[in-house]
Protein backbone atom coordinates (compact mmCIF):
# COMPACT_ATOMS: atom_id res chain seq x y z
CA UNK A 1 0.00 0.00 0.00
CA UNK A 2 2.76 2.66 0.55
CA UNK A 3 4.48 2.07 -2.99
CA UNK A 4 0.81 2.20 -4.52
CA UNK A 5 0.34 5.71 -2.73
CA UNK A 6 3.96 6.81 -3.50
CA UNK A 7 3.15 6.42 -7.13
CA UNK A 8 0.02 8.42 -6.56
CA UNK A 9 1.53 11.23 -4.59
CA UNK A 10 4.76 11.52 -7.08
CA UNK A 11 2.07 11.87 -9.98
CA UNK A 12 -0.41 14.16 -8.57
CA UNK A 13 1.85 16.49 -6.75
CA UNK A 14 4.15 17.83 -9.08
CA UNK A 15 0.97 18.87 -11.28
CA UNK A 16 -0.93 20.84 -8.29
CA UNK A 17 2.36 22.61 -7.57
CA UNK A 18 3.02 23.45 -11.62
CA UNK A 19 -0.09 23.58 -13.19
CA UNK A 20 -2.26 25.12 -10.36
CA UNK A 21 -2.02 28.99 -9.82
CA UNK A 22 -2.78 30.30 -6.16
CA UNK A 23 -2.22 33.39 -3.76
CA UNK A 24 -1.30 35.22 -6.68
CA UNK A 25 1.90 32.83 -8.05
CA UNK A 26 2.48 31.06 -11.34
CA UNK A 27 2.64 27.90 -9.30
CA UNK A 28 0.96 26.17 -5.81
CA UNK A 29 3.04 25.09 -3.63
CA UNK A 30 0.47 25.18 -0.90
CA UNK A 31 -1.89 22.76 -2.76
CA UNK A 32 0.59 19.94 -3.39
CA UNK A 33 1.82 20.06 0.03
CA UNK A 34 -1.60 20.44 2.00
CA UNK A 35 -3.79 18.42 0.13
CA UNK A 36 -1.44 15.34 1.30
CA UNK A 37 -0.83 16.66 5.01
CA UNK A 38 -5.48 16.96 4.88
CA UNK A 39 -4.78 13.30 3.99
CA UNK A 40 -2.52 12.44 6.52
CA UNK A 41 -4.92 13.70 8.82
CA UNK A 42 -7.93 12.00 7.83
CA UNK A 43 -5.95 8.32 7.84
CA UNK A 44 -5.03 9.68 11.66
CA UNK A 45 -8.66 10.03 12.28
CA UNK A 46 -9.42 6.70 10.39
CA UNK A 47 -7.32 4.95 12.56
CA UNK A 48 -7.94 6.75 16.00
CA UNK A 49 -11.84 5.67 14.98
CA UNK A 50 -11.02 1.99 14.16
CA UNK A 51 -8.79 1.58 16.94
CA UNK A 52 -11.46 1.88 19.20
CA UNK A 53 -13.19 -1.16 17.41
CA UNK A 54 -10.11 -3.29 17.90
CA UNK A 55 -8.97 -5.77 20.03
CA UNK A 56 -4.98 -5.58 20.64
CA UNK A 57 -2.89 -8.00 23.33
CA UNK A 58 -0.60 -6.08 25.53
CA UNK A 59 2.51 -7.21 25.44
CA UNK A 60 5.00 -6.35 27.90
CA UNK A 61 8.42 -5.42 25.92
CA UNK A 62 11.75 -3.81 26.82
CA UNK A 63 12.07 0.08 26.08
CA UNK A 64 15.13 1.80 24.49
CA UNK A 65 15.27 3.46 27.62
CA UNK A 66 16.22 0.12 29.72
CA UNK A 67 18.59 -0.91 26.97
CA UNK A 68 20.43 2.82 26.88
CA UNK A 69 20.51 2.39 30.73
CA UNK A 70 21.34 -1.09 30.90
CA UNK A 71 24.62 -0.45 28.99
CA UNK A 72 25.50 2.93 30.75
CA UNK A 73 25.29 1.01 33.91
CA UNK A 74 27.60 -1.71 32.69
CA UNK A 75 30.32 1.09 31.08
CA UNK A 76 30.51 2.91 34.17
CA UNK A 77 30.43 -0.39 36.65
CA UNK A 78 33.38 -2.15 34.40
CA UNK A 79 35.29 1.06 34.51
CA UNK A 80 34.72 1.74 38.10
CA UNK A 81 35.95 -2.24 38.76
CA UNK A 82 39.25 -1.70 36.99
CA UNK A 83 40.07 0.20 40.39
CA UNK A 84 38.11 -2.52 42.88
CA UNK A 85 38.80 -6.22 43.59
CA UNK A 86 35.04 -6.83 42.02
CA UNK A 87 35.25 -9.58 39.92
CA UNK A 88 36.10 -9.29 36.62
CA UNK A 89 33.19 -10.10 33.86
CA UNK A 90 33.20 -12.30 30.83
CA UNK A 91 31.74 -9.75 28.61
CA UNK A 92 31.70 -5.71 29.91
CA UNK A 93 27.54 -5.82 29.54
CA UNK A 94 27.28 -8.75 32.06
CA UNK A 95 28.67 -5.83 34.72
CA UNK A 96 24.86 -4.64 34.42
CA UNK A 97 23.41 -8.13 35.25
CA UNK A 98 22.92 -7.71 39.26
CA UNK A 99 20.86 -4.35 38.83
CA UNK A 100 19.32 -5.53 35.32
CA UNK A 101 18.85 -9.29 35.36
CA UNK A 102 20.68 -11.46 32.91
CA UNK A 103 18.05 -11.84 31.02
CA UNK A 104 18.05 -8.02 29.66
CA UNK A 105 21.72 -7.78 29.51
CA UNK A 106 21.53 -10.98 27.30
CA UNK A 107 18.61 -9.64 24.98
CA UNK A 108 20.81 -6.12 25.15
CA UNK A 109 23.81 -8.16 23.71
CA UNK A 110 21.85 -9.46 21.17
CA UNK A 111 20.37 -5.94 19.72
CA UNK A 112 24.25 -4.72 20.01
CA UNK A 113 25.04 -7.87 17.88
CA UNK A 114 23.04 -6.87 15.09
CA UNK A 115 23.40 -3.37 15.58
CA UNK A 116 26.87 -3.28 14.36
CA UNK A 117 25.80 -4.61 11.12
CA UNK A 118 23.36 -1.50 10.93
CA UNK A 119 26.79 0.42 10.36
CA UNK A 120 27.41 0.76 6.95
CA UNK A 121 23.39 1.07 6.25
CA UNK A 122 22.98 4.89 6.33
CA UNK A 123 25.26 4.94 3.14
CA UNK A 124 23.15 3.35 1.04
CA UNK A 125 19.99 5.80 2.71
CA UNK A 126 22.52 8.68 1.35
CA UNK A 127 22.74 7.35 -2.37
CA UNK A 128 18.76 6.08 -2.20
CA UNK A 129 17.16 9.44 -1.10
CA UNK A 130 19.08 11.63 -3.65
CA UNK A 131 16.20 10.11 -6.23
CA UNK A 132 14.48 12.98 -4.94
CA UNK A 133 17.36 15.91 -5.41
CA UNK A 134 20.06 14.81 -7.15
CA UNK A 135 18.54 13.33 -9.78
CA UNK A 136 15.67 15.44 -9.88
CA UNK A 137 17.96 18.60 -11.03
CA UNK A 138 19.26 15.99 -13.97
CA UNK A 139 15.88 15.69 -15.27
CA UNK A 140 15.14 18.87 -15.12
CA UNK A 141 18.07 19.48 -17.74
CA UNK A 142 15.99 16.61 -19.83
CA UNK A 143 13.52 16.06 -21.90
CA UNK A 144 10.23 14.52 -20.73
CA UNK A 145 8.27 14.65 -24.01
CA UNK A 146 6.16 11.55 -24.50
CA UNK A 147 4.23 12.88 -27.01
CA UNK A 148 0.73 12.92 -25.53
CA UNK A 149 2.07 14.41 -22.25
CA UNK A 150 5.31 15.92 -20.95
CA UNK A 151 6.60 14.60 -17.67
CA UNK A 152 7.62 16.82 -15.14
CA UNK A 153 11.12 16.37 -13.95
CA UNK A 154 9.81 15.76 -9.85
CA UNK A 155 6.96 13.67 -11.51
CA UNK A 156 9.71 10.80 -12.85
CA UNK A 157 10.28 9.91 -8.96
CA UNK A 158 7.24 7.75 -9.96
CA UNK A 159 9.26 5.09 -11.71
CA UNK A 160 10.57 3.59 -8.63
CA UNK A 161 7.84 2.87 -6.58
CA UNK A 162 6.45 1.37 -9.51
CA UNK A 163 9.66 -0.70 -9.82
CA UNK A 164 9.77 -1.87 -6.38
CA UNK A 165 5.76 -3.05 -7.00
CA UNK A 166 7.17 -5.03 -9.67
CA UNK A 167 10.20 -6.30 -8.63
CA UNK A 168 9.10 -7.69 -4.80
CA UNK A 169 6.84 -10.91 -6.54
CA UNK A 170 9.64 -11.33 -9.61
CA UNK A 171 12.21 -11.50 -6.69
CA UNK A 172 10.11 -13.75 -4.65
CA UNK A 173 9.46 -16.54 -7.22
CA UNK A 174 12.30 -16.29 -10.16
CA UNK A 175 15.58 -13.80 -8.76
CA UNK A 176 15.56 -15.60 -4.94
CA UNK A 177 15.56 -18.96 -6.37
CA UNK A 178 18.50 -18.45 -9.53
CA UNK A 179 20.69 -16.73 -6.62
CA UNK A 180 19.89 -19.74 -3.68
CA UNK A 181 21.57 -21.93 -6.69
CA UNK A 182 24.57 -19.65 -7.01
CA UNK A 183 25.20 -19.74 -3.52
CA UNK A 184 23.25 -16.40 -2.09
CA UNK A 185 20.72 -17.59 0.03
CA UNK A 186 21.05 -15.66 3.30
CA UNK A 187 19.71 -11.85 3.95
CA UNK A 188 22.70 -10.34 4.85
CA UNK A 189 24.52 -11.85 1.01
CA UNK A 190 21.53 -10.49 -0.10
CA UNK A 191 22.34 -6.66 1.66
CA UNK A 192 25.65 -6.75 0.51
CA UNK A 193 23.92 -7.29 -3.04
CA UNK A 194 22.07 -4.65 -2.88
CA UNK A 195 24.72 -2.22 -2.07
CA UNK A 196 26.63 -2.81 -5.80
CA UNK A 197 23.43 -2.48 -7.29
CA UNK A 198 23.10 1.06 -5.86
CA UNK A 199 26.84 1.79 -6.44
CA UNK A 200 26.33 0.62 -10.01
CA UNK A 201 23.26 3.31 -9.91
CA UNK A 202 25.52 5.99 -8.82
CA UNK A 203 28.12 5.16 -11.86
CA UNK A 204 25.14 5.28 -14.33
CA UNK A 205 23.83 8.02 -13.03
CA UNK A 206 27.55 9.65 -13.55
CA UNK A 207 27.74 8.53 -17.33
CA UNK A 208 24.22 10.35 -17.91
CA UNK A 209 25.29 13.11 -16.44
CA UNK A 210 28.51 13.49 -18.71
CA UNK A 211 26.37 13.44 -21.55
CA UNK A 212 23.43 15.77 -20.25
CA UNK A 213 26.54 18.67 -20.05
CA UNK A 214 27.16 18.06 -24.56
CA UNK A 215 23.53 17.38 -25.27
CA UNK A 216 19.82 17.43 -24.90
CA UNK A 217 18.85 13.76 -23.78
CA UNK A 218 15.05 12.45 -23.10
CA UNK A 219 14.22 11.66 -19.48
CA UNK A 220 14.00 7.82 -20.56
CA UNK A 221 17.87 7.86 -20.40
CA UNK A 222 17.28 7.69 -16.00
CA UNK A 223 15.55 4.61 -16.05
CA UNK A 224 18.98 2.61 -15.87
CA UNK A 225 19.79 3.78 -12.73
CA UNK A 226 15.90 3.96 -11.37
CA UNK A 227 15.76 0.64 -12.37
CA UNK A 228 19.16 -0.40 -10.56
CA UNK A 229 18.32 1.66 -7.36
CA UNK A 230 15.14 -0.54 -7.06
CA UNK A 231 16.48 -3.80 -7.23
CA UNK A 232 19.20 -2.25 -4.78
CA UNK A 233 16.29 -0.97 -2.58
CA UNK A 234 14.24 -4.66 -3.00
CA UNK A 235 17.36 -6.46 -1.69
CA UNK A 236 18.43 -4.37 0.97
CA UNK A 237 14.71 -3.20 3.01
CA UNK A 238 12.89 -6.12 2.85
CA UNK A 239 15.62 -8.75 3.51
CA UNK A 240 17.23 -6.69 6.14
CA UNK A 241 13.45 -6.27 7.74
CA UNK A 242 13.52 -9.68 7.99
CA UNK A 243 16.20 -10.41 9.38
CA UNK A 244 16.46 -7.88 11.82
CA UNK A 245 12.64 -9.48 13.00
CA UNK A 246 14.21 -12.74 13.12
CA UNK A 247 17.37 -11.66 14.89
CA UNK A 248 15.66 -9.80 17.80
CA UNK A 249 14.12 -11.17 21.43
CA UNK A 250 10.39 -10.90 21.43
CA UNK A 251 10.82 -8.34 23.98
CA UNK A 252 13.12 -6.34 21.85
CA UNK A 253 11.55 -6.45 18.42
CA UNK A 254 9.90 -2.88 17.91
CA UNK A 255 13.61 -1.55 19.36
CA UNK A 256 15.66 -3.34 16.76
CA UNK A 257 13.08 -1.85 13.84
CA UNK A 258 13.02 1.47 15.34
CA UNK A 259 17.15 1.38 14.97
CA UNK A 260 17.04 -0.12 11.61
CA UNK A 261 14.31 3.17 10.55
CA UNK A 262 17.67 5.30 12.40
CA UNK A 263 19.61 4.24 9.55
CA UNK A 264 17.12 6.17 7.06
CA UNK A 265 17.33 9.17 9.05
CA UNK A 266 21.22 8.91 9.13
CA UNK A 267 21.21 8.75 5.43
CA UNK A 268 19.54 11.59 4.35
CA UNK A 269 21.70 13.51 7.26
CA UNK A 270 25.00 12.48 5.60
CA UNK A 271 23.42 13.62 2.11
CA UNK A 272 22.73 17.19 3.78
CA UNK A 273 26.16 17.60 4.87
CA UNK A 274 27.62 16.34 1.51
CA UNK A 275 25.40 18.37 -0.55
CA UNK A 276 25.66 21.67 1.84
CA UNK A 277 29.71 21.12 2.28
CA UNK A 278 29.85 21.74 -1.92
CA UNK A 279 33.27 19.96 -1.75
CA UNK A 280 33.06 18.68 -5.21
CA UNK A 281 31.57 21.39 -8.02
CA UNK A 282 31.37 18.82 -10.78
CA UNK A 283 28.06 16.74 -10.24
CA UNK A 284 29.33 13.51 -11.95
CA UNK A 285 32.26 13.53 -9.95
CA UNK A 286 30.07 13.75 -6.90
CA UNK A 287 27.92 10.72 -8.51
CA UNK A 288 31.01 8.70 -8.87
CA UNK A 289 32.46 9.53 -5.29
CA UNK A 290 29.09 8.34 -4.08
CA UNK A 291 29.39 5.30 -5.82
CA UNK A 292 32.86 4.70 -4.38
CA UNK A 293 31.88 4.88 -1.09
CA UNK A 294 28.97 2.59 -1.57
CA UNK A 295 31.16 -0.14 -2.96
CA UNK A 296 33.54 0.43 0.09
CA UNK A 297 30.64 0.66 2.45
CA UNK A 298 30.03 -3.05 0.65
CA UNK A 299 33.09 -4.63 1.78
CA UNK A 300 32.70 -2.92 5.23
CA UNK A 301 29.57 -4.46 5.81
CA UNK A 302 31.03 -7.91 4.04
CA UNK A 303 33.34 -8.51 6.41
CA UNK A 304 31.26 -7.55 9.30
CA UNK A 305 28.62 -10.19 7.82
CA UNK A 306 31.08 -12.91 7.63
CA UNK A 307 32.00 -11.81 11.40
CA UNK A 308 28.11 -12.44 12.66
CA UNK A 309 27.22 -15.26 14.74
CA UNK A 310 23.53 -15.22 15.53
CA UNK A 311 23.25 -15.24 19.63
CA UNK A 312 20.19 -17.38 20.69
CA UNK A 313 17.27 -15.23 21.93
CA UNK A 314 16.14 -17.71 23.95
CA UNK A 315 18.95 -18.50 26.10
CA UNK A 316 17.59 -16.28 29.08
CA UNK A 317 13.90 -16.11 28.12
CA UNK A 318 13.07 -18.34 31.15
CA UNK A 319 15.06 -16.53 33.20
CA UNK A 320 12.95 -15.09 36.26
CA UNK A 321 14.65 -10.71 37.23
CA UNK A 322 12.67 -10.98 40.26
Amino acid sequence: MYNFGSITSRFISPILRQDVKCFGNDDCFALAFGIPGIFMILVGVICTIANRYSVAAQIKGTTLLDVFTCIWHAIVTKIKSRKSTQIKQRHWLDYSADKYGKKLVWETRVIINVIVLYLPIPIFWALFFQQGSRWVFQAVRMNGDIGFYTIKPDQFNVVNPLFVLILIPLFEYVIYPKLTKIGIRTALQKVALGMAFAGLAFLTSAAVESQIDVKLLHMGWLIPQYLLMAVGETLISIPLMHFSYAEAPSSMKTILQALRMFTVGLGNLIVTIVAGSKLIESQMYEFILFAVLMFVDMIIFGLLAKRYKTLDVNVHEKIDNK
